[in-house]
């Protein structure tokens, strides 16, 4: 997948994982940020009682991803195995730090 030409990341990546995703609205008041391709993203679930996190890209191509929009993408994550391995016992997780602006239900890995 291309990344924009000034990410410091090579210009393809393999997809970590794909998942439906759906990014909040404006309109409930948690979601104002539109994602574009290369930006770095915080990605979380509560697995096992235990909380985990991890960094991805978002694979969305020239298109930008706005609130409201629910989209199917690819993830790839900084540490891939660990983010397969935690990600999919739990079957979907939320994106954003401190509140979270969507949530992704994975469809594949």
């Amino acid at each position: 997948m291309r990344i924009v030409e000034n990410c410091s990341r090579p210009k393809y990546l393999k997809p970590t994982l794909i998942a439906e995703v759906r990014l909040y609205g404006e309109t409930t008041g948690r979601n104002t940020k539109v994602i574009r391709q290369g930006d770095l993203n915080v990605c979380y679930a509560e697995v096992d009682g235990e909380f985990h996190r991890q960094t991805a890209w978002l694979q969305l191509g020239l298109e930008e991803f706005k609130p409201g929009e629910t989209r199917t993408v690819g993830f790839h994550f900084v540490s891939e195995n660990k983010a397969v391995s935690v990600f999919k016992r739990n079957g979907s997780f939320f994106i954003g730090s401190a509140t979270p602006i969507g949530e992704a239900q994975i469809v594949c890995w």
